[in-house]
């Protein structure tokens, strides 16, 4: 890599001039989690690799298309040759380079350790071949992804117009405290040696504080129930965990103590924007204790039961776009094997 590519870290920025939309005059971002915010001046200019340098998702690998900024969690690579820098990012994309990360609770990738990274480099007519080949399966993937994203808004339309706001409640709803309604209780914790990546039938998902955190032989719960993220990047983050499943500490499983739809409770925490209660920085946290107290809304089942029916026609039709973007990534990862591996 070193001799295609200079490698080099990004640089600091305060939190406080980061951004998380996108407005007028803001440039992307780039972290060591891959898109970070938006900021008002750029470092770089589009179609250079960036690879995330720290944090959990480090190696992670992104390709921005215009001016971005990148801190100094982001590696950015600057090509010194004419090579295609799509080519490069679907190699680096291939290399799973947080192998190449030093570090347990907070793994590091060095720009000296990658550019010591042997690599293949074709003739540029066959670079464009397989890019162009690539970048087709890649742009489907992106078109279901974005099916998927509709299908998520259509849902999120819906609960406002049959509830509104569950934070302003301007239905005037019946409220009461999210410990009221349900038994809030954080998972227990497991050895990361007890997880694997493999999903297969007889493993379970395994939730921590960034949703699905791999497979495990057991399980905790034979009921499904909502799940928030107490701890991690992505504190704060509500899923929807199918039954059977296993919740580690970094979990809290929402129990319904009333007569509540499970599936609408899901989208009225989801809605709740519990992220805003955590605590900390660096590693940021929710406490049991801190969601207990926050205001619920509480309208009549039977409209709870409505809007799960209709909820249940939208997830029949993301399991059918599910199911064939599975089937495009399958192929996409095929022939990223045969062209790298």
């Amino acid at each position: 890599m070193g001799e295609i590519a200079k490698i080099s870290s990004g640089k600091a920025i305060p939190s406080c001039e980061i951004s998380e939309t996108l407005s007028d005059g803001f440039y992307p971002c780039y972290g060591g989690n891959g898109l970070r915010g938006y900021v008002d001046h750029y470092s770089h200019v589009g179609l250079t690799p960036v690879i995330g340098r720290v944090g959990a998702l480090c190696g992670n690998v992104h390709l921005p298309q215009d001016k971005f900024y990148a801190t100094e969690h982001a590696l950015v690579v600057i090509l010194k040759t004419n090579d295609k820098p799509h080519f490069i990012e679907y190699i680096l994309g291939s290399l799973n380079l947080r192998q190449y990360a030093k570090g347990v609770a907070q793994p590091v990738l060095s720009a000296s350790s990658l550019s010591d990274i042997p690599i293949p480099i074709p003739p540029m007519e066959e670079q464009e071949r397989i890019v162009a080949e690539l970048d087709l399966l890649q742009s489907v993937i992106d078109k279901k992804k974005a099916q998927l994203d509709e299908y998520d808004k259509l849902a999120q339309s819906i609960f406002y117009d049959m509830f509104g706001d569950p934070v302003d409640n301007e239905k005037g709803w019946e409220m009461k405290k999210l410990g009221e309604v349900c038994l809030l209780k954080a998972g227990k914790a497991i050895k990361a040696s007890e997880l694997s990546d493999n999903n297969a039938p007889s493993l379970y998902p395994c939730y921590g504080g960034n949703g699905i955190r791999g497979y495990i032989n057991k399980y905790s719960h034979t009921e499904s129930y909502p799940i928030v993220g107490r701890q991690g990047a992505l504190c704060g983050n509500v899923n929807y965990a199918e039954a059977p499943f296993y919740a580690t500490e970094h979990a809290v499983v929402a129990k319904p103590i009333k007569a509540i739809d499970t599936k609408w409770l899901f989208f009225q925490l989801k809605f709740m924007r519990l992220n805003q209660y955590a605590h900390g920085v660096a590693q940021p946290g929710l406490a049991v204790q801190d969601l207990e107290p926050l205001d619920c809304v509480l309208p009549p089942l039977s409209l709870q039961q409505s809007f799960a029916e209709k909820i249940e026609a939208i997830e029949h039709q993301k399991e059918l776009v599910k199911q064939s973007l599975n089937e495009v990534k399958t192929l996409f990862d095929s022939r990223m094997d045969y062209y790298f591996n």
